[in-house]
């Protein structure tokens, strides 16, 4: 029942997600920061709604990527706590 989920939790506690994780989570610091372009956010540079909406949407996707993996886990864990 929890196969997919099993190989998730697996692969999450792995070297290569590591790094998958600290390069995304890198990246939505970059987004945070900065705009889609590079630019950087600060009194003199006025971003567009679009440029939120776009850096928002990229921050969106690597927080949902990362998430999965660690409900894949949550969800083993509990069915371990559940059925042994």
């Amino acid at each position: 029942m929890l196969a997919d989920e099993k190989k998730m939790a697996r692969y999450s506690k792995t070297t290569e997600f590591k790094r998958i994780q600290d390069h995304f989570n890198e990246r939505i610091s970059f987004y945070q920061k900065y705009l889609p372009n590079g630019a950087d956010v600060g009194l003199d540079v006025r971003p567009t709604p679009e440029d939120w909406s776009v850096a928002n949407r990229i921050i969106g996707e690597f927080n949902l990527v990362i998430n999965m993996f660690e409900q894949a886990s949550e969800a083993v864990e509990k069915d371990l706590k559940e059925n042994g």
